[in-house]
């Protein structure tokens, strides 16, 4: 890894090839301004700066980071300022970097809300441990993953 003087830890000296390591791009993430890379995606150009956690579970605030670089991305979701609003909920692993981009990591609900969204406190667990359970076993002659439209 590169790291040294860059101040990017996590950034290799080689490879991407949508990647320019000369170019550094000027961003905002809530609120720090940070330096990244043209051909970055913000998700990226965190992980390069050696930020692992780029959020908090919406109910729980439980720590989140990227988990995939695809749109379907599940954790790394971030809030853009873009000018005339913000785009909401988008994943930080297909948001381009761009020189003044504003991204923002959604803030979890407060517990307060919880009993407001209908999902009350976490109660003891009801159901017997597994250990306890009957065994049992299916068998199928087809077996369809994954079906859907």
């Amino acid at each position: 890894m590169d790291g040294g003087s860059t101040g990017e830890p996590n950034r290799l000296a080689a490879g991407g090839r949508l990647l320019d390591r000369a170019t550094p791009l000027a961003f905002f993430y809530n609120g720090e301004s940070l330096l990244g890379r043209r051909g970055d995606t913000v998700a990226s150009a965190l992980l390069a700066l050696g930020r692992r956690e780029l959020g908090r579970a919406p109910l729980s605030a439980r720590p989140r980071g990227v988990t995939t670089s695809d749109a379907g991305e599940p954790s790394a979701r971030i809030d853009v300022d873009a000018g005339a609003g913000m785009e909401r909920d988008r994943p930080a692993s297909q948001t381009p970097l761009r020189s003044g981009l504003k991204a923002f990591a959604p803030r979890p609900i407060v517990k307060g809300w919880r009993g407001r969204l209908g999902l009350g406190a976490a109660g003891a667990a009801t159901e017997r441990p597994l250990s306890l359970a009957a065994p049992f076993s299916f068998q199928v002659d087809v077996l369809v993953v994954g079906g859907g439209g």
